[in-house]
């Protein structure tokens, strides 16, 4: 009887735990059907990775690679991560730090030149911890009024702009938004200097850096920085009229993304962003004390930034660590949850930051609904 009776419970447990890896595997499923019904609600195209405790990998993607020609989005497509690009940043300064290259709470009159610390006001007082968890009070350059009006007319002309220049076109006039330290103040003109304080320290261009360092020992084959992607690129879409309709902004996209530093530039599949995400958070780059630092958040009992990272504390998130990306052209969510040790990487090819509200509603209520599935 003993036998039989632990021949049954045998059945019983396997029988439970088949039942319950179908339960996870059925999770993915909702999560594609998730992913397709954004499509019905405007986007262009979402590629999602995950990398689940239990059940690994996972991918999926939904929509258009290219509107114009009905060429389906799939997971080896490569995306622009706006400023997902500034965790990489931070990712790299950190490794320098180990390396006793930067100093975190050195001033950043120490690693920069004065001809580019003179014209922003109060940058004297400022560290590179400030820079890093966005309490310098700088003026963000990237929301100024004249740039992006150039941006959506097509007249920009990057190629001849450089960065100290855009700093004197953009920063230098405009009044910081608070005093350094005194408070939290997003700015991508923080991690703009940060590439340059990196380049001075390592003597040659940091995106060397980044595959010394970060996408060679991982493995990212599909991630690039600063310059067009040689295959699998998406089309970039989004609502520059205003009107409710997607436009093809590829062009504008890879003019930006390619010469922004620091702050922006990445391109990436969403499993190779979904496997660095996880592998920062997994004590697979930075060390133990790195990553403490990093996740040092400026306002505690806040959803708030510490360095590189941003995380969010609601109930329905139970604490995310990761970074966003909202650009014209791109958005893009990747975070990583601690108490289930999972990766959560969304990149689309539409954005969201300008046009018809319903594109934003699209995007929020599906990034909403694809952590429900996988956390309830």
């Amino acid at each position: 009887m003993k036998v039989k009776f632990k021949f049954i419970l045998c059945l019983m447990l396997m029988s439970g735990a088949f039942y319950a890896h179908g339960q996870e595997h059925r999770k993915f499923r909702k999560v594609q059907r998730v992913i397709d019904k954004s499509i019905d609600d405007g986007l262009a195209g979402v590629s999602v990775y995950i990398n689940h405790p239990k059940l690994g990998e996972w991918e999926g993607a939904s929509g258009y690679a290219n509107l114009e020609t009905s060429a389906s989005l799939t997971t080896n497509h490569v995306i622009c991560l706006a400023s997902v690009g500034k965790t990489y940043a931070a990712t790299a300064a950190m490794l320098m730090v180990e390396e006793g290259l930067i100093d975190l709470d050195a001033q950043i009159s120490e690693y920069l030149p004065s001809e580019i610390i003179e014209g922003i006001p109060h940058a004297k007082q400022v560290t590179v911890r400030q820079l890093m968890n966005m309490t310098t009070g700088f003026y963000n350059y990237d929301r100024n009024p004249v740039l992006n009006q150039l941006y959506l007319e097509g007249q920009l002309k990057l190629d001849t702009l450089t960065h100290q220049k855009a700093l004197e076109r953009y920063v230098y006039d405009e009044e910081p938004r608070r005093l350094p330290g005194t408070g939290y103040n997003y700015s991508s003109t923080n991690f703009m200097l940060l590439a340059m304080i990196m380049n001075g320290q390592l003597g040659y261009d940091h995106e060397e850096y980044y595959q010394k360092k970060i996408t060679g020992p991982l493995g990212l084959k599909d991630t690039y920085y600063r310059q067009t992607p040689t295959k699998n690129l998406a089309q970039h879409y989004g609502d520059l009229s205003e009107d409710g309709k997607l436009e093809n902004i590829t062009r504008q996209t890879l003019e930006t993304t390619n010469w922004f530093m620091g702050d922006d530039g990445v391109y990436a599949t969403a499993r190779d962003v979904g496997r660095f995400m996880h592998a920062l958070n997994t004590g697979k780059i930075v060390n133990s004390e790195s990553w403490k630092e990093m996740t040092t958040w400026v306002m505690p009992k806040d959803n708030d930034y510490g360095l590189g990272l941003m995380t969010d504390k609601t109930i329905l998130y139970r604490r995310i660590i990761g970074h966003s990306g909202v650009a014209i052209g791109a958005t893009a969510d990747v975070y990583y949850l601690p108490k289930k040790n999972m990766t959560i990487a969304i990149v689309s090819n539409s954005g969201k930051r300008n046009g018809d509200a319903k594109f934003k509603k699209a995007y929020n209520k599906m990034r909403t609904r694809i952590v429900m599935k996988m956390l309830i």
